[in-house]
């Protein structure tokens, strides 16, 4: 299956892609950053997977990324 058939039917594939790669670059497996954030790594799978998290767990993964909601999760 190709990425863009994929982006399409899980349009939140791409956001875990990008979380994803932000958590590798900083140097974090999936529970450390679970941890930072108060989530488990296993949360942090899910949402690389392409679940959408619950606002509150956007807005922390944001803060600790430095960056806008928006700028994860575009409208």
């Amino acid at each position: 299956m190709s990425s863009t058939t994929l982006s399409r039917r899980r349009p939140n594939a791409v956001v875990g892609r990008r979380l994803r790669a932000m958590r590798v670059n900083k140097g974090l497996s999936p529970e450390a950053l679970g941890n930072r954030v108060g989530c488990s790594g296993r949360t942090i799978r899910r949402i690389e997977e392409g679940r959408r998290p619950t606002v509150r767990t956007m807005f922390l993964l944001a803060q600790e990324f430095e960056c806008e909601v928006v700028d994860l999760w575009p409208l």
